[in-house]
């Protein structure tokens, strides 16, 4: 929270354009399941629409309601619904793959969470495509589009505006540099202090060690040396 008030962020700034798109969806949702029920239309979905939208066709041959499941028999559903099942399955395992490798930080990537997303990753790819063969080619054609939407506006925000401490930040920074040194402007590093820098303690004087009290029967027994003398730290008289 104090993060988030010295950044002047919001946290539920995220969820508005969500919150705006969501009557639009449930109202399209229960126009088109209205439609499929009854057969017949609702507002601005007239029955000639509704009826126009149940028989649409893609490339004119195939019906998007068909499934690779229930083809009719066609040939071409199958191979159509093959192939978009395929392709769902690989854009959703490459967009989460691209954002797991390229703009989360090492330290994200260890731990019992991260193993969890990894196990994920490669199980939900193989749900989608299990699941995919009774999806209506218009759902599967409508999930690709969105995947591959979504995977180029992931790398486009990954390339230009990664994350802190990432593989991608890394990978940004160098192109930085490489284009500065293109057009003459030359990145150098950071100076870092010298080793040999003198220090505080280098420059205060070494303090002389003390001569130790003596009584004057020990002063008698080493010869009569006076208190007065000093000796340097290597046993040194002065």
């Amino acid at each position: 929270m104090k993060l988030y008030k010295d950044s002047g962020t919001n946290p539920f700034a995220s969820c508005l354009p969500i919150l705006i798109q969501m009557p639009i969806f449930l109202a399209l949702f229960r126009l088109l399941d209205h439609a499929a029920k009854s057969g017949a239309g609702n507002g601005f979905l007239t029955t000639s629409l509704a009826k126009s939208f149940g028989e649409s066709e893609l490339f004119g041959v195939i019906p998007i309601k068909s499934t690779f499941l229930d083809s009719g028999g066609v040939l071409a559903v199958q191979v159509l619904a093959a192939f978009l099942v395929v392709a769902m399955t690989a854009t959703t395992f490459t967009t989460q793959r691209q954002l797991m490798s390229k703009n989360m930080p090492a330290d994200a990537l260890s731990g019992p969470y991260a193993q969890q997303q990894k196990m994920l990753l490669y199980v939900l790819p193989v749900v989608f495509a299990v699941g995919g063969i009774a999806f209506p080619i218009g759902v599967l054609f409508y999930w690709t589009t969105s995947n591959l939407w979504t995977m180029g506006q992931q790398f486009y925000v990954i390339r230009n505006n990664p994350a802190p401490g990432t593989a991608a930040a890394q990978a940004k920074a160098e192109r930085d540099a490489a284009k500065a040194a293109r057009h003459g402007h030359p990145t150098t590093a950071p100076e870092t202090p010298s080793t040999t820098t003198e220090t505080e303690s280098d420059r205060r004087p070494s303090q002389r060690q003390q001569p130790k009290r003596q009584t004057r029967e020990q002063r008698k027994k080493s010869g009569g040396a006076r208190p007065t003398d000093k000796t340097t730290p290597e046993g040194e008289q002065q």
